[in-house]
């Protein structure tokens, strides 16, 4: 696939710059355009014309800084509102303050727990026993480094009973879907040496392939049975009974891209940047990202540094 041109209204190309310390991640991006940038630093003048591939808490430290660059993303509560025949479970994203309670409801003794949005070592997805659910919240809850808040939503849902055969990300740009990235084999998880040598087999790279077909189909249904913004990114898990489930949704603008196509990668991100301002429903949440309140003091002695 050629190489995507972003361009803006002038004609003039945006300049793409990838956030990461992780060199392998701007070298799959550099093929398509992308600047390795350590995001020590922004420009004032260039920061919002920009195409930026970056993780959410550098989203949010920007935003603190007086720039909220244009990115999009399916919002917290999106899962909750997918029809269930996709997610196999039932899901509901509350604020951090009631998770306690309304996990009380659902009768059960475990469920699975994370950010909707965020990944974040403070607060890691996890199977949490209900009855812990509160302690945990409370030891989370504070106006300290990398803290939940009370509004902080926090995502609920009914543990898988099995794991998956298999788990893809396909990249999606304006109703396109990418042709998928395995990154996950049973419990063989991407970037281990178990997982190339699986996929190498040629019975399993036929299955894998059959499986990806069936999922791009899946993700096709999924697309026209909800409304979305118009770049994110879904991982999709296959059963053993070869039914298929949405796990979940990432910003495509912060998910890790495996092996995806790197073009079809910067498609659905520079989809998921609303520079014209046509999206504004899906404007990325940067309030529920977990840090420190900075003080308006040193916002203003950081203008142009994060």
């Amino acid at each position: 696939m050629p190489e995507l041109e972003t361009p803006t209204e002038s004609g003039v190309e945006r300049e793409f710059r990838v956030v990461t310390r992780q060199n392998w991640i701007a070298e799959h991006f550099s093929v398509a355009g992308g600047v390795h940038d350590f995001g020590f630093d922004v420009d004032p003048e260039t920061v919002l014309d920009t195409v930026w591939w970056a993780p959410g808490a550098w989203a949010a430290a920007v935003a603190d800084i007086g720039f909220r660059i244009s990115v999009l993303s399916c919002g917290a509560d999106w899962l909750d509102n997918v029809p269930q025949r996709y997610t196999r479970r039932k899901i509901v994203t509350v604020p951090a303050s009631q998770a306690s309670e309304v996990a009380k409801t659902w009768g059960l003794k475990r469920l699975f727990v994370k950010l909707p949005e965020v990944k974040t070592d403070v607060f890691p997805a996890h199977i949490c026993d209900v009855d812990r659910l509160e302690r945990e919240i409370d030891a989370y809850a504070g106006d300290i480094a990398g803290k939940l808040f009370s509004h902080t939503k926090v995502q609920l849902s009914e543990a898988l009973l099995e794991q998956s055969q298999l788990e893809a990300r396909f990249f999606i740009s304006d109703g396109n879907v990418s042709h998928g990235s395995v990154y996950q084999i049973g419990y063989n998880i991407w970037g281990h040496e178990t997982l190339d040598m699986l996929m190498a087999v040629p019975l399993n790279a036929e299955f894998i392939a059959d499986t990806l077909t069936r999922m791009r189909e899946f993700v096709r249904e999924l697309l026209s049975d909800t409304d979305h913004p118009p770049g994110f990114v879904v991982d999709v898990g296959a059963l053993s009974d070869e039914s298929l489930i949405l796990i979940e949704a990432n910003a495509a603008w912060s998910s890790n891209p495996y092996t995806t196509d790197p073009s079809e990668a910067k498609a659905a991100i520079v989809s998921a940047h609303d520079f014209n301002g046509e999206h504004a429903r899906w404007r990325f949440d940067t309030d529920q990202v977990p840090r420190p309140r900075p003080r308006v003091q040193e916002c203003r002695s950081r203008i142009g540094r994060i």
